[in-house]
């Protein structure tokens, strides 16, 4: 999805797969997440929002997602309302330079195999990124 000398610690980065807005999420703690990039809230895309401790807050109106999703807080509910609303979350791994999103199924995701490139340790090879 991205390279992640592209994702700054406490920052956020829109991008998409297959026309799905996607934002990553990296925390100053260096916890990575990929939630939908829409607010359940008003569909405010998420990446105008900003990175708050471990949690990511809309832009709008302060909703709070974690990374799984779930919105753990809306400012101006009282606490002990149960919040139901939430984004997809999707699975995301950091390897070889680059951010990693699994858009799939998630009941197929222990089928799904993660690439090897022993190669890219290797002092012997170069690796080459390019941009469009």
């Amino acid at each position: 999805m991205a390279r992640s000398k592209d994702l700054k610690s406490g920052k956020l980065l829109g991008v998409a797969f297959a026309g799905e807005p996607i934002v990553l999420v990296s925390t100053v703690s260096g916890l990575l997440y990929a939630l939908e990039d829409r607010c359940a809230h008003r569909q405010v895309p998420l990446k105008a929002g900003q990175v708050t401790g471990d949690l990511l807050q809309c832009g709008y109106h302060c909703w709070t997602y974690d990374k799984t999703g779930r919105c753990v807080s809306i400012p101006y509910l009282d606490k002990d309302k149960k919040v139901r609303n939430g984004v997809r979350s999707y699975p995301c791994h950091e390897a070889y330079g680059l951010i990693f999103v699994y858009p799939g199924d998630i009941q197929s995701l222990s089928e799904a195999t993660f690439p090897d490139i022993p190669s890219f340790f290797n002092g012997r090879y170069k690796t080459r990124f390019l941009n469009r």
